[in-house]
């Protein structure tokens, strides 16, 4: 299944699909700066919609920042 199209990713899915490092994006999960689920204590699992507002978020900060 295309990763554009499902609703919850895996960790190497967000990474390709975020094109973050995987250590940045562990990093951003450990911190708690990145929405995530680990339902069963260890996998990491992200709603595609909520990585997609984070990305949109990061990058409108950086916009007010320039302007």
């Amino acid at each position: 299944m295309d990763i554009t199209t499902k609703n919850v990713l895996n960790f190497e899915e967000a990474v390709e699909y975020t094109g973050m490092k995987a250590s940045y994006l562990y990093k951003l999960t450990s911190t708690g700066k990145i929405p995530h689920y680990k339902p069963y204590g260890k996998m990491i699992f992200f709603r595609r919609e909520e990585l997609e507002d984070f990305l949109t978020r990061k990058a409108d900060l950086k916009l007010a920042k320039k302007g």
